[in-house]
């Protein structure tokens, strides 16, 4: 359904799909539009975005009075539409801040079933760098990674693969916004969870995303560290005693800098392989999934090269289903910028100690 495309793009801040121009033009169509959109509209997070979208969706109206007389003569444009426009134009930024973060809502769930809609909440910088870091936004591949979650959840998020008494850890490397730990939680409450990231702004913006997701009484499986990739002596995100089960590694757009690249494959196999681990403990199950846009193709060639010397096998994964699974028709996450020009440039592997 059309309308529902609509609402996840407008809710994502994802570049939106308009109606058709003669739907549009209709006051009672625009009525259902506006009070289907008005709840993403009692914050002033966003303000720009918003006032970009319906600039558009008046332009668009406005062009088709002027195309068919008729409709100009029986229709009108909300006065609401109009109004809230023009708040928008009107509104008074009390904090620089905050006209820099957005509240982003990334639904997922079958496209013509919104009651049955899951949701993950995230506040996210409008600039592509901000602080001196990218992650405070999510990006094409953070949202590929997610769908492949969803559409693989069963086989890879299930609590208890093999032995009743052992958890399953998962572990978001670099997480910025949190999208695919938050995610991965949703999906699974049961398995531990944690969010990581080195810079001090993006790991309060975890926590900020965490809270605003789920409540105290909820968050008991699920946890936000800082974790230096270079610092070798704190390789693998957890030492402690009931690290025993199988450990997941999360991880998407992290392969970007030559010089990161041997500290992060070093705490990828730390830590789907602890110190402590026996080799009959979890290790043998535990995986990596890292999933990236190849920008550079020799800074990813240097991170496979260097996953093999470090005793990590690799398998690249399809990710066609799960970028199809982001269209605005379909029932997954929705990509929050045009991939157009990236689509063939996202890579996902799957990491796993060799034997």
């Amino acid at each position: 359904m059309e309308i529902n495309q609509l609402i996840r793009s407008y809710a994502a801040h994802s570049p939106p799909t308009i109606p058709h121009p003669t739907w549009l033009a209709q006051l009672n169509n625009q009525i259902i539009l506006f009070d289907l959109l008005s709840q993403y509209s009692d914050h002033q997070a966003g303000r720009t975005w918003k006032l970009r979208f319906w600039k558009r969706i008046i332009t668009v109206i406005e062009r088709e009075f002027k195309r068919d007389p008729v409709l100009y003569q029986e229709e009108e444009i909300d006065e609401r539409i109009l109004n809230y426009y023009i708040s928008l134009q009107h509104q008074q930024q009390p904090d620089k801040t905050i006209e820099e973060i957005e509240l982003h809502i990334y639904y997922y769930g079958p496209i013509n079933e919104r009651d049955s809609w899951s949701k993950i909440n995230l506040y996210e910088n409008k600039a592509s760098i901000s602080q001196g870091t990218t992650g405070l936004r999510s990006w094409g591949a953070s949202v590929c990674l997610s769908n492949y979650l969803i559409l693989n959840q069963e086989d890879i998020l299930r609590s208890t693969p093999d032995n009743q008494s052992q958890t399953t850890t998962i572990i978001e490397l670099g997480s910025g916004t949190g999208l695919l730990g938050l995610l991965a939680y949703q999906l699974n409450p049961r398995n531990r969870v944690i969010l990581s990231d080195f810079n001090q702004h993006v790991i309060d913006r975890l926590r900020s995303n965490l809270d605003l997701n789920f409540k105290e009484d909820e968050r008991r499986n699920i946890s936000v560290v800082n974790v230096d990739w270079n610092d070798h002596s704190k390789a693998g995100i957890c030492h402690d005693e009931d690290w025993n089960g199988r450990t997941i590694v999360l991880g998407s757009d992290l392969v970007y800098d030559p010089d990161l690249v041997p500290g992060l494959v070093t705490t990828i196999k730390h830590t789907l392989k602890p110190q402590h681990c026996s080799s009959s403990g979890g290790g043998s199950q535990s995986f990596g999934l890292i999933c990236g846009t190849v920008r550079a193709p020799e800074t990813w060639d240097l991170f496979i090269s260097t996953c093999g010397e470090q005793g990590l096998d690799v398998e690249y994964l399809d990710v066609q289903k799960s970028i199809e699974y982001g269209n605005p028709n379909s029932d997954g996450i929705i990509f929050p910028q045009s991939l157009d020009q990236s689509i063939d440039k996202l890579k996902l592997v799957k990491l796993s100690i060799s034997d």
